[in-house]
């Protein structure tokens, strides 16, 4: 097997790429054209792997190489040198970053995955001390462990598993108290003359997302955090992708964003992302945030769908909407 690395931003990206994409049908979280868009605006530099057996794609890898935590507000540029490390994580998500063609038995995904470091070495040469593969389950952690490899586990995924028939179903196996606020919650927006909802959608405003995300964010910095914002086209690209779903609460008369999910939808899991907020009285009088949460649960509901994954961090909050964590791993391998 070898390895293409790919810096997307003067790179070419390989025919393969998007061949191996549409043949597992992966979303658009895998998009390349996506991607480049966050490559653009990442403080490390964004690698992209294909790894290919012969002339047949087999394996795809995303992530960043650089510094531990970039506390500079500096951006990487096409050639500069730097050093670090490199991290294997699907960008904007909180997945893994790797994917294989399912024909791939373990042995050769771990295969794939040497290759993948080969590559990496040709590549970033000595700048590059080695890879940590963020993000990992249960099931894919021993793709990448091994002999003088250290695995940790990390923040889990917080998830929820489909067991209704119907939003009736759902909101009558909560807790009493709970089952009044989330009940009132999601029919005081729908009776709500001042809220239009959109569930589901596949496309959003990319200028007022981009915005939103970036005011969301800048809320929950901390000492030194660098707020690194995410371009509107990014979600040029991605909308009107079939595996791109939206929530979005909008202002009825203006038709401006009050709040949005982005999800991606693949192999019967809905997987949340990116979420942007305003910090308005109307949104916190119709708690807006929780809502949608409850129009994700409908959605995964409705459309048969039988994970919603909500990502990681705040899993006292998730819990009440009947959430359970997964455990997640980080395995680093030294060059």
């Amino acid at each position: 097997m070898k390895a293409e690395i790919i810096d997307p931003r003067t790179d070419p990206i390989p025919d393969g790429w998007e061949k191996l994409r549409g043949s597992e049908g992966l979303s658009a979280a895998w998009d390349a054209n996506a991607l480049t868009a966050l490559a653009w605006c990442s403080q490390r530099t964004v690698y992209l792997g294909l790894v290919s057996d012969g002339d047949v794609p087999v394996a795809l890898f995303t992530g960043d190489f650089g510094p531990y935590t970039p506390r500079k507000a500096q951006y990487s540029s096409p050639g500069k040198p730097s050093l670090g490390l490199y991290f294997c994580r699907l960008l904007a998500g909180f997945n893994q970053g790797f994917t294989f063609a399912s024909a791939l038995d373990l042995k050769d995904r771990r295969r794939a995955c040497l290759a993948f470091e080969r590559g990496l070495r040709r590549r970033l040469g000595l700048r590059c001390f080695g890879v940590v593969y963020n993000n990992l389950l249960d099931t894919t952690v021993g793709i990448v462990d091994g002999w003088f490899r250290l695995s940790r586990p990390v923040s889990p995924n917080i998830v929820l598993h489909n067991t209704w028939e119907s939003m009736d179903d759902y909101f009558a196996g909560l807790p009493r108290s709970r089952r009044r606020t989330f009940t009132g919650i999601h029919e005081g927006v729908d009776a709500s003359s001042e809220i239009r909802v959109r569930s589901g959608v596949d496309a959003v405003d990319p200028v007022q997302a981009s915005r939103l995300d970036t005011m969301t964010r800048s809320k929950h910095l901390e000492a030194n955090d660098v707020l690194v914002p995410l371009p509107h086209k990014y979600f040029e690209h991605l909308n009107n992708e079939p595996s791109v779903r939206y929530f979005i609460h909008e202002s009825a008369t203006s038709g401006e964003l009050e709040s949005f999910d982005l999800a991606f939808v693949a192999g019967g899991v809905l997987c949340t992302t990116i979420t942007g907020s305003l910090e308005s009285a109307r949104s916190k009088r119709l708690q807006l945030y929780h809502d949608l949460y409850l129009r994700e649960v409908a959605y995964l509901i409705e459309h048969r769908l039988h994970t919603v994954e909500f990502g990681k961090g705040m899993f006292d909050l998730k819990r009440r909407f009947g959430c359970v964590q997964v455990p997640m791993y980080a395995v680093a391998a030294a060059f």
